[in-house]
């Protein structure tokens, strides 16, 4: 990420660091034979999810976010997702490893305090200070959403014509990331111009 950072600054380096986690973690099941990958997705990180999605617009993730599990789908491995932390808020998570003398990390990325979730973060605990149950809320209220696969197009299974990889275009996110990085088009790569710093960040 070090290097990330300094091809692009610190807005956006979170599409980069998201891609790249996300397809290592699917290419690390398939080698040991996994056959479904358990994350650590907490209840606060999946209302702010739900939230980004709603202000993105985007109907497909919306759609799949609050399942606890995700069965196979066009943008991934083939391994179903399984969240156990679903309904558990991060404190009680903290707190649970505090008393426990469990080892954890405590700090936030040093590389996104431009992060568009933090500021989505930021609003749900204003809300929370009106409505403590805010978070829960957040995902009933998404588990009670219907997605009409008659109206949303979502997207064709294909596989990355370069590295194999499943992908929902020619080329996977990944492979266009990495062109960016070694063609020095970096941000071209997320859609951006290469001195306009004014774009508000993707997570």
């Amino acid at each position: 990420m070090d290097e990330i950072v300094k091809e692009i600054g610190l807005n956006n380096n979170c599409t980069f660091c998201g891609v790249f986690r996300r397809q290592a973690l699917d290419r690390g099941a398939i080698m040991v034979k996994a056959d479904k990958i358990l994350t650590g997705h907490n209840a606060d990180d999946i209302a702010e999810t739900v939230y980004m999605n709603i202000l993105r617009g985007d109907f497909f993730r919306l759609g799949k976010c609050v399942d606890i599990i995700t069965a196979q789908q066009a943008d991934d491995s083939g391994l179903p997702r399984a969240k156990p932390f679903k309904y558990t808020y991060e404190k009680e998570i903290v707190m649970y490893a505090h008393f426990k003398r469990l080892d954890y990390f405590s700090t936030e990325c040093i590389y996104s305090p431009n992060a568009y979730r933090g500021y989505v973060r930021e609003l749900i605990k204003d809300l929370e200070k009106i409505r403590p149950s805010t978070i829960i809320d957040i995902i009933h209220s998404a588990e009670q959403m219907k997605i009409d696969v008659q109206t949303v197009k979502f997207p064709k299974k294909m596989y990355c014509t370069r590295c194999g990889f499943v992908s929902s275009n020619e080329l996977c996110k990944a492979c266009v990331l990495l062109q960016g990085l070694n063609t020095g088009k970096a941000k071209q790569a997320i859609g951006r111009k290469k001195n306009d710093d004014q774009v508000k960040p993707i997570d």
